[in-house]
């Protein structure tokens, strides 16, 4: 995927751990330092799906940044 592709991943996952966590998020902030736990981790990956980025939730856990979770998205092991 090209360059701009990571760039509408990591502004897409942004948005939404935005809106659920109820924070400005940066790219390399951890979803748990922010107040994430597993259930809203839950509730970020079915909205990161039906936003057409396939991911577990355990991705989340593995990948709990945006960056790292937007690579890991982009290489398809999320």
């Amino acid at each position: 995927m090209s360059q701009v592709v990571g760039v509408e991943l990591v502004a897409k996952l942004t948005a939404i751990w935005e809106a659920e966590l109820g924070v400005a998020v940066a790219p390399d902030d951890d979803f748990f330092d922010l107040g994430g736990d597993s259930l809203l981790a839950l509730v970020v990956a079915r909205q990161a799906v039906a936003a057409g980025m396939p991911m577990q939730p355990a991705a989340i856990l593995r990948h709990p940044t945006v960056a790292a979770l937007a690579d890991a998205v982009r290489r398809g092991t999320a």
